[in-house]
């Protein structure tokens, strides 16, 4: 029968964790190695700590012109602003400032002030993101950023998904 072949690999920071079954042991391997491949790939793309990810990059300069992107950075972020409006903003991948300022009051063990939720509130918000082509982006705000923490880790599981099933897995 079918062989499993069980992988771990930590990317994304979190723990990916693998198992495949195929009666060909090699494809298998293959498969697998090449779907952990792929995380930490995305993991290079979207990653919010990684100073030369391509989401760091827009990041940085997407606030005053429109930055060419990755293919799989545009459609995530396509994804996420559909699951944003969907949500109504519930679910809303600029909302990091936002948080930020909320951890550092609940550090100083106090309550955030008017004026500081007022200057977050400025740089949140899924609607100033412009989708420009297919593969360019903009904000119309100098502070905004965007964190895939939430939807990234999904999006690269539906990846290893995709590449197990084309190895017939």
């Amino acid at each position: 029968g079918d062989s499993a072949v069980h992988q771990q690999r930590y990317s994304m920071g979190t723990m990916f964790d693998v198992i495949a079954y195929h009666e060909s042991r090699p494809v298998a391997e293959r498969a697998v190695d090449e779907a952990l491949d792929e995380i930490e790939r995305l993991d290079r793309v979207m990653s919010h700590f990684k100073a030369d990810s391509d989401l760091s990059r827009l990041n940085r300069e997407a606030g005053n012109r429109s930055v060419q992107v990755d293919p799989d950075l545009y459609d995530v972020i396509r994804q996420s602003i559909e699951v944003s409006r969907l949500s109504a903003g519930t679910f809303d991948v600029t909302v990091a400032p936002l948080v930020r300022m909320w951890k550092k009051a609940h550090d100083d063990g106090r309550a955030p002030l008017p004026e500081e939720i007022t200057t977050a509130r400025r740089c949140v918000g899924y609607d100033k993101v412009d989708l420009e082509g297919s593969d360019r982006i903009r904000f119309r705000c100098d502070c905004l950023e965007i964190e895939l923490g939430g939807i990234g880790k999904g999006y690269a599981v539906d990846r290893v998904a995709a590449i197990l099933r084309q190895a017939g897995i």
